[in-house]
């Protein structure tokens, strides 16, 4: 049965393969049919290259990507001409020093390897091609802080070139460039910046590589440097210079051909007005309240270290927004170390005050205390009606007698042990409460006028 079943299955396969065979033989006369005799099957025609492309591939045929476009001695150096826009000015990070801009780099430069007869291909003058196709200078940023190096390095990688019949070729890219800027922070939030952009050949010196900038190109509000839209809310803008200049680097690399691109930037100070000063000045203020408060009332030390304690709390906040730097101590930290100075020194005061305000009765006055509470010191800080409101106590001085037009010379010399201390801490009160003041109006007039040097040079900028 196993035999028999095995030739079954061979005899229709073998049928089958001989009826495939078959269909095949009859299907291929019908297809050859179709035609006419004596004519060839139809194909798509062969079609005809485009002007420009025939143009492309002649460019390709005579410019090697990897050549230095260099015909002769009289094409040495090679003169590469830079420009660069500002679009927008994204960040200055102060405390890491890194500047993050949106440009436009472009270079232009003569390739004496392409060049073609517009009369030859329809009279087109200029083409574009990838610059993959090309050969472009090797421009890198000297403060650029890209992680990787090839990325900072070729710049015009994925850009693409317009190539003129007589060998002129401008090559631009749009790139976020993310570089080293040294921040002097002197007079901070009222400070200006200069944050310098170097471009330079990495591999060729002045013999072979001149960089140069764009012919009549003064560095001001020029149409080859907008930058009047870049500014945002922290940073305005002044002005996007560029010079050209020649650095020796010494033996094995001679005189290198640098173009610097410097821009000037002038800080908003509402935002640090209204964030970090503001509430440093209300602070500040609010320390009179020390002094105003009584002579033995224990709020006057609670209220003091409480105004120290948040006076600590924005110093922290301006801490972050400046780098680590012992180069330069910038305003507003000076301003907050004199108010902190300000605040401990009435913390300091009303001890003295709250510890003279607290002896006790059989504690007598000491001499230069008796000589201060009977000098005209006490009519200067318009103490005279606080004296004159306790004459029947029998604390009536002789400086009342004679400023005061009350008194008497036996009133005088009877001072009532009992108000004597709290008289003189009442007095050293007013005394600190009149030199804290001052300081304070010394401090405020300070930070005006530097508010008021910044504006005025601002404008005249």
């Amino acid at each position: 049965r196993r035999v028999h079943g095995v030739l079954f299955n061979t005899i229709i396969f073998v049928t089958s393969m001989k009826h495939g065979l078959l269909l095949t033989l009859l299907t291929i006369p019908l297809i050859l049919g179709s035609a006419e005799p004596g004519e060839e099957p139809e194909f798509p025609p062969k079609l005809e290259h485009s002007i420009y492309f025939k143009l492309v591939e002649y460019v390709k045929y005579k410019h090697q990507s990897l050549s230095y476009p260099i015909c002769s001695k009289k094409d040495l150096p090679l003169k590469v001409m830079i420009d660069l826009w500002l679009f927008q000015l994204f960040d200055l990070d102060e405390p890491d020093q890194q500047l993050t801009i949106d440009v436009y780099l472009e270079l232009s430069w003569h390739d004496c390897q392409i060049s073609w007869d517009p009369t030859e291909f329809s009279g087109l003058q200029e083409l574009t091609l990838p610059s993959e196709h090309i050969w472009f200078p090797d421009i890198v940023a000297y403060q650029s802080l890209h992680g990787n190096f090839e990325e900072g390095l070729h710049i015009f990688k994925a850009a693409v070139a317009r190539i003129r019949h007589d060998g002129m070729i401008q090559l631009g890219s749009q790139v976020q460039l993310r570089t080293f800027c040294k921040v002097n922070l002197q007079d901070f939030p009222f400070d200006r910046q200069f944050c310098d952009i170097t471009f330079a050949s990495w591999n060729r010196n002045l013999t072979q590589f001149n960089l140069t900038t764009r012919k009549g190109d003064s560095g001001e509000k020029s149409p080859g440097h907008q930058f009047e839209h870049a500014s945002n809310g922290e940073w305005t803008v002044l002005h996007f210079p560029a010079f050209t200049h020649v650095t020796n680097y010494g033996k094995g690399i001679g005189n290198v051909s640098e173009v610097t691109f410097s821009l000037h930037l002038k800080r908003k100070t509402t935002y640090m007005m209204i964030y970090l000063m503001a509430p440093c000045i209300i602070l500040i203020w609010s320390g009179i309240m020390v002094f105003i408060l009584p002579v033995n009332s224990g709020e006057k030390i609670s209220l003091a270290v409480t105004l120290l304690l948040a006076l600590f709390v924005f110093l922290l906040l301006v801490a972050r927004n400046i780098p680590h730097t012992s180069d330069s101590i910038p305003v507003i930290t000076k301003f907050y170390m004199g108010a902190t100075l300000l605040l401990t020194s009435a913390t300091a005061m009303s001890c003295f005050v709250l510890n003279i305000g607290s002896k006790a009765s059989d504690i007598s006055l000491p001499a230069w205390a008796a000589v201060l509470l009977k000098s005209p010191l006490p009519c200067i800080l318009l103490m005279d009606t606080y004296w004159r409101r306790r004459s029947a106590d029998g604390i009536a001085l002789s400086w009342c007698r004679c400023f005061c037009g009350t008194g008497s010379p036996e009133q005088s010399d009877s001072v009532n042990t009992v108000h004597s201390w709290h008289i003189l801490a009442t007095l050293f009160d007013r005394l600190f409460g009149l030199i804290y003041f001052l300081l304070l109006v010394a401090s405020c007039s300070y930070l005006g006028w530097y508010t008021a040097a910044h504006h005025l040079e601002l404008f005249a900028s």
